[in-house]
């Protein structure tokens, strides 16, 4: 299998951020829209031969008008007053293209090779950097404990524990 290291960073990225219960479109929520480009990006040029719907949804706080420069078949705005800034949802609808991007998933999770890079994409998605007060940092993803997180970071040889907080 060819290793790409983009493509990992978007399973680490859908892996964190993604609805892996839809067999309808593919689905990635987060608030950086550079991520939301990143993902955009990668998933158009690995589909080259599909034909793409894709929707963008953009919740504000407040109902401004946020630009999104890609190209895409709609962009839908809403207000969600629980918003501490806007976010944004990507979907891509095609059952075949579901298929076969959980295909690559499951591909690139099997593959040990790619865990860096799957690890790089779902920090980026779920995780932060807590500094404590003696000059230590901690390395956080607010995740549920999971089999395959825990999978990796053992291969990887990094220490983990949880905090239910």
């Amino acid at each position: 299998m060819n290793i790409n290291k983009e493509i990992a960073e978007c399973v680490g990225l859908w892996l964190a951020e993604g609805d892996d219960k839809c067999n309808n479109e593919i689905t990635f929520t987060n608030n950086q829209f550079e991520l939301i480009d990143f993902f955009h990006n990668t998933i158009k040029n690995l589909f080259l031969d599909y034909k793409f719907n894709i929707r963008i949804y953009v919740y504000t706080p407040n109902g401004e008008d946020i630009k999104v420069p890609l190209e895409v078949t709609k962009i839908n705005r809403y207000v969600d007053k629980r918003a501490t800034k806007p976010y944004y949802i990507w979907r891509l609808a095609s059952v075949k293209i579901n298929k076969k991007w959980k295909a690559i998933v499951n591909r690139y999770k099997d593959n040990p090779q790619c865990y860096a890079d799957i690890l790089r994409g779902f920090f980026a998605g779920e995780g932060s950097i807590k500094s404590t007060s003696h000059n230590s940092r901690s390395v956080m993803i607010s995740q549920l404990p999971s089999i395959f997180l825990e999978k990796m970071l053992e291969h990887l040889e990094i220490e983990f524990n949880y905090n239910p907080g």
